[in-house]
């Protein structure tokens, strides 16, 4: 409480003296002067930074057509910031950006109901609401936490040996196979 005190008399986010409190212009308060850990996205370079920023956090891009983000969001990314990134991603004012999310949707930005929510990790798109969100914002972290863990595997041949990979500078662990003879190591594959 003590935050929401101190944003409450901030002249920024101050109700105006005349006006009747209501629950409509309390709710756009609250919006105003709640904190959050999320990132406007405008711009492709914006995207690429969010992008390429905290690679051991699971990404959610919110995809709206509302200038605000809902108070219940901004809660949840502070909730979540040590293991979630999430950035905003507005139709009306980034058009192409948005299109960018959504490419991959049969029937672009005109199938998807908004708000939504873009998984990084997944490539898919969700609508959430209220109390689901929590539990969604859960269930991509542990999606995402679950992937890192997994070993990743490379079959290493000679192109990718000859440029490099597998060196003493690259610190990856390389691991040769030897079979006695071609047709043993078809079989393998």
């Amino acid at each position: 409480w003590d935050s929401l005190s101190v944003s409450f008399n901030d002249p920024r986010v101050r109700l105006p003296a005349k006006e009747r409190i209501t629950e409509k212009g309390l709710f756009q308060w609250l919006a105003k002067a709640m904190p959050d850990c999320v990132v406007h996205l405008a711009t492709p370079s914006d995207r690429d930074s969010f992008m390429d920023t905290h690679p051991g956090k699971a990404k959610l891009v919110f995809l709206t057509e509302k200038q605000g983000v809902p108070p219940k969001l901004k809660g949840l990314s502070m909730d979540f910031q040590e293991r979630l990134s999430v950035a905003v991603v507005n139709i009306r004012s980034a058009p192409q950006l948005f299109a960018t999310f959504v490419q991959h949707i049969p029937g672009g930005a005109g199938a998807v109901s908004l708000p939504a929510f873009f998984d990084v990790q997944s490539e898919e798109i969700a609508v959430k609401r209220g109390p689901e969100l929590r539990p969604y914002l859960v269930a991509v972290i542990n999606s995402f936490q679950s992937s890192q863990r997994r070993p990743k595997f490379e079959e290493l041949t000679l192109d990718m040996y000859t440029t490099g990979m597998c060196s003493s500078q690259d610190s990856q662990f390389c691991l040769l196979v030897v079979f006695p003879s071609e047709d043993e190591a078809r079989l393998q594959r």
